[in-house]
């Protein structure tokens, strides 16, 4: 995955996402992809911590600093959260930052659609810090797309398999425009990083839906040739026989020429025995 810092991450677990995301290393090793951090797509209503725009799908994520590390956090969409059993308390935004971060997901995909970008399905990540031991969601809010977790390597990459899994897959130039509606346009990514990072190119897409297989049609005089090759060789089998066929005629001619010795010397015998 490559990664652009267009500003600093409005939370600080921020820095614990980037991180996380900076171990996958460049191209499709991991999961490919590019991850912009820092960034305040149009119509968005607040700064997010990143935007990740992915072969299969776009994920917003937003971070949530708790005051303190948690062993448990209930983290419900439409619900206050709790913490180690006691309601969440954050000096701003509301109790609730699932909500917060479906509403950015929600006013970035509506971004997207208005200006023709690629209608990539837009996910939800809520990046808890500085710790949590164990969190909890509901089942309807895994479904709709929205996943809250503590960010390391192996939670974001779970998290990103399970939500970027749209049917067709973004090409370079639809992934370069998505990329300048979040601003990241300047960062010049050209279309072989952008290849190398997942998306397919169009020009090789269609260079391989073009090439046809030409069925390979016979050589008619080799074909005859062969034909020809074939009957001789057949009837030469046929006059010549099997090697037990010549065995059998030699048997044959040898019992002939004994039995003709055997009548001749019968006559012979009848002819000096017969008186004058």
């Amino acid at each position: 995955m490559r990664l652009i810092r267009l500003d600093d991450e409005p939370s600080t677990v921020g820095a614990d996402v980037r991180t996380s995301l900076t171990v996958w290393g460049a191209g499709r090793g991991v999961f490919g992809g590019v991850g912009v951090f820092g960034c305040q797509p149009p119509g968005c209503p607040r700064p997010l911590d990143a935007v990740l725009v992915l072969p299969r799908g776009v994920i917003v994520v937003v971070g949530v600093d708790l005051s303190d590390p948690a062993l448990t956090v209930d983290a419900p969409v439409h619900t206050p959260w709790t913490v180690d059993g006691w309601p969440l308390v954050r000096t701003e935004g509301d109790v609730n930052p699932a909500l917060e971060a479906m509403q950015a997901a929600t006013a970035l995909a509506k971004t997207l659609h208005d200006r023709e970008a690629e209608p990539l399905p837009v996910s939800t990540i809520v990046a808890v810090g500085p710790y949590a031991d164990r969190i909890t969601q509901p089942t309807q809010d895994l479904n709709r797309g929205v996943r809250v977790l503590c960010p390391t390597t192996r939670t974001m990459l779970s998290a990103v398999r399970e939500l970027a899994t749209y049917e067709d897959t973004c090409r370079a130039e639809p992934a370069a425009r998505v990329l300048r509606i979040l601003g990241a346009g300047s960062q010049r990514l050209g279309m072989a990083t952008l290849v190398d990072e997942g998306f397919p190119d169009v020009a090789s897409g269609l260079a391989s839906s073009e090439t046809t297989r030409l069925k390979k049609v016979p050589d008619e005089d080799a074909e005859r040739s062969a034909q020809r090759g074939s009957s001789r060789s057949t009837t030469d089998r046929a006059v010549a026989g099997t090697p037990q066929d010549a065995l059998t005629r030699r048997r044959t001619i040898t019992l002939g020429f004994v039995a003709l010795l055997v009548c001749l010397a019968a006559v012979l015998v009848l002819m000096l025995g017969t008186p004058n």
